[in-house]
């Protein structure tokens, strides 16, 4: 099974009701088949999407304190995510992506990581995000993407066993 990469665009999607959440559950519950990674800039950037959904109104307190917790549980707390560090090389490097497909500092450095970790273990990767940006580039760049909003829940399935069957 491929390792499925968390941005926190798809991730922000298992704890807060929005377009493309229905999928994203679908996808997350792939966590007994494959491993899943993120980083330590997933979590705070998803963190900070749950907040500012918060303090515009659209979750209440209470549900934005059970959806942090059960964040802060699955991926600090849990043996769900496996956590990959984004290196100063990583860092670095970005500016190939910032320079190739305009993303911002965060989402290169993130497709640089992605990129090092998918090079060094030679794993099939699939980003899971729903940033428009960052799917293309990294689509560009030879990475399987997943956008949980672009996907519906019926064709997940479908899209591993595709996937699996090409990697075999």
């Amino acid at each position: 099974m491929p390792t499925l990469f968390w941005d926190a665009s798809g991730l922000a999607k298992r704890y807060a009701l929005e377009t493309g959440s229905p999928t994203a559950l679908v996808i997350f519950a792939q966590a007994y088949k494959s491993p899943m990674v993120t980083t330590l800039w997933g979590y705070t950037e998803t963190y900070a999407l749950l907040l500012r959904k918060c303090n515009s109104g659209v979750l209440s307190t209470t549900i934005f304190t059970a959806a942090t917790t059960m964040l802060q549980h699955d991926m600090l707390a849990s043996s769900l995510f496996r956590l990959l560090i984004v290196t100063e090389a990583d860092t670095l490097s970005s500016i190939t992506y910032i320079q190739r497909y305009s993303l911002n500092s965060t989402d290169a450095a993130l497709l640089a990581t992605l990129l090092r970790y998918a090079s060094v273990t030679g794993e099939t990767c699939v980003l899971i995000a729903a940033d428009s940006r960052f799917c293309r580039s990294a689509l560009a760049e030879g990475l399987e993407v997943l956008n949980p909003e672009a996907m519906s829940v019926d064709a997940v399935p479908g899209y591993f066993a595709d996937l699996n069957r090409s990697k075999s």
